[in-house]
C-alpha cells in the first residue's frame, strides 16, 4: 500500500493533512506510533517526513533476481 501526493499538488499542505489524519486514526485505534517506508531515492519525501516529526530509524536495500521460466 502506498500514499503519494501527485507532483502537481505538492507543497500545498495535502501530505501534511493526510499524515495528520493517519496519525489521528492510528491513535484512535490504539497504535503506539506510525511506521512508514520511503524509497531511498525520494530525498524530498524524507525531508518532508522529518519536518513533520518522523525520525529515520533504519535504512535497507532490496534485492531482486528475475528467474528464467522452466521448460
Amino acid at each position: 500500500m502506498g500514499l503519494v501526493v501527485d507532483k502537481d499538488y505538492r507543497h500545498n499542505g495535502i501530505g501534511r493533512v493526510l499524515m495528520q489524519q493517519i496519525e489521528q486514526w492510528a491513535s484512535l485505534v490504539g497504535c503506539e506510533g506510525v511506521l512508514l517506508r520511503s524509497n531511498i531515492k525520494r530525498q524530498e519525501a524524507h525531508s518532508f517526513y522529518e519536518k513533520i516529526g518522523y525520525t529515520n530509524i533504519k535504512q535497507s536495500v532490496t534485492f531482486y533476481k528475475k528467474l528464467q521460466p522452466q521448460e
